[in-house]
């Protein structure tokens, strides 16, 4: 079946799937007709791909064993580390206030000491 936004925008559940299996989950999909979606842009730090499966379809999906060929999560949201960015953000934070201190001190001179 084709990768369609219909299904996300029913009623669906969340599969997310290694993306070095995502070919063979959507070959697998395709071959017993079952509608999905999934997202087609791509992010550095995501390791899994999203599909959105009909909420009638997931009797077909339990009834193949996923754990011996790849693993699957179902209904699961992907978060990304924020730490990385946290630091970057409190860096940034500090530059700002450190030339801001800076700048002040630099007008504070200037005006107490040019006449």
């Amino acid at each position: 079946m084709p990768n369609t936004i219909k299904v996300k925008l029913g009623s669906h559940y969340k599969v997310d799937v290694p993306v070095e299996n995502a070919v063979f989950f959507e070959n697998y999909l395709n071959e017993n007709q079952i509608d999905f979606y999934s997202d087609s842009y791509k992010r550095l730090w995501n390791t899994k791909k999203s599909f959105c499966i009909p909420n009638k379809h997931k009797d077909l999906l339990d009834s193949f064993d996923f754990e011996n060929t790849f693993p699957i999560t179902f209904n699961a949201i992907t978060f990304f580390d924020v730490s990385k960015e946290k630091k970057i953000f409190n860096f940034y934070l500090k530059l700002v206030f450190v030339l801001v201190t800076l700048n002040a001190l630099l007008k504070l001179f200037n005006f107490l000491l040019v006449p």
